[in-house]
Order: structure tokens, then sequence, then C-alpha cells
């Protein structure tokens, strides 16, 4: 039950873009991985981990979490989400898988694999 608390605290702070919810997802000793392009990008500790993951969505005039699911697997959590949005005037869709292992309703470990920002047309809604 933890786990899947702290997962959708986690996406809910994540579609707000709300620091102080996203960290307080993590663990102060968080170990934090991350496969995005261009390559391997690491964090230690819940400071540097929210402003890392939280930079990457900060120059987004629009921003709208479009579906998340989870699931547990053995020790571990799956939390996937899809966003939408634009940056500097051009639209975009990014996808994240990501696995986290859960302790005391804190994210100890977060492993995130990303799409990148995957162009798009121009979206109905502003």
């Amino acid at each position: 039950m933890g786990n899947q608390n702290v997962v959708q605290r986690f996406v809910e702070a994540l579609a707000e873009r709300n620091h102080e919810g996203v960290a307080d997802c993590f663990a102060g000793d968080i170990q934090f991985r991350a496969l995005i392009p261009p390559g391997l990008t690491e964090a230690a500790g819940s400071a540097e981990a929210t402003a890392l993951f939280m930079s990457w969505w900060g120059d987004s005039d629009r921003f709208r979490l479009i579906s998340s699911s989870s699931e547990g697997i053995a020790d571990k959590t799956r939390v996937t989400y899809t966003i939408q949005g634009r940056e500097a005037g051009e639209w975009y869709a990014c996808q994240q898988q990501a696995f986290c292992i859960v302790n005391d309703d804190k994210m100890a470990t977060l492993d995130i694999l990303c799409s990148g920002f995957r162009p798009i047309p121009k979206l109905g809604w502003a």
C-alpha cells in the first residue's frame, strides 16, 4: 500500500510541477539514475535528485500529464507517465518508465528511462 501511495503522490506532484511535492516523495539519501538523451545522469540525495528531475520540465510554458500507471514487481514499483507540453514554442510528448524501491513511504531508489522530448504537431489546448 505504501508503495502505491508514494507513487501516486509523486505523479500528482509531477503533474503540478510541484518541487516540494516531488522532494517529499524522495528519501533524504535517494539514489537517482536516469537514462535520458544524451546519456546517463545520476544524483544522490533528495535535494540534488529533485533539482535534476524538475529541471527537465522547467522551461515548458504548457504542461500536462496525459496518462500514468503503476504496478508492483517483486521489491520494486514500476511507474509510467506521459507528458505533453510546449517549450520554446515547440510542442512535445515525453514518456518515462521508472522503477523505484520504497522504504518508509519514501523512494529510496529511482531509476528512469526517458523517451526524450518527441516533437508533435500543435495541440488544441492552451
